[in-house]
């Protein structure tokens, strides 16, 4: 599949649309548990690049900025839910571990 192709399942200029594909795969692994970590960190992380985080400015670096983080943070995601997937016993602390990480 070709990039191209491949950026025309999500929008990923849309941190709405990858946040629900996060939590959807999220849910999928973990499927009664709570997300109001994963919300709270991806939210304030938007809020941090856009310079509404109580001091500080927005982040206008080249190439790790707001996309890129949110690129790595569902590749995470995507890679953490294929480990499990086979048969891994991975935990939720070791998710929320991998997702700050990749942020």
């Amino acid at each position: 599949m070709e990039k191209s192709q491949l950026y025309t399942l999500l929008d990923m200029n849309n941190p709405n649309a990858i946040f629900a594909e996060i939590e959807k795969i999220f849910f999928s692994m973990f499927p009664d548990e709570k997300n109001d970590f994963l919300k709270t960190v991806f939210w304030d992380m938007i809020d941090l690049f856009a310079g509404r985080y109580p001091g500080y400015f927005a982040c206008d670096t080249e190439y790790h900025d707001l996309f890129h983080t949110l690129d790595v943070s569902l590749a995470f995601a995507r890679l953490f839910q294929g480990v499990f997937l086979s048969n891994k016993k991975l935990s939720i602390d070791l998710f929320f571990t991998g997702f700050l990480s990749a942020i």
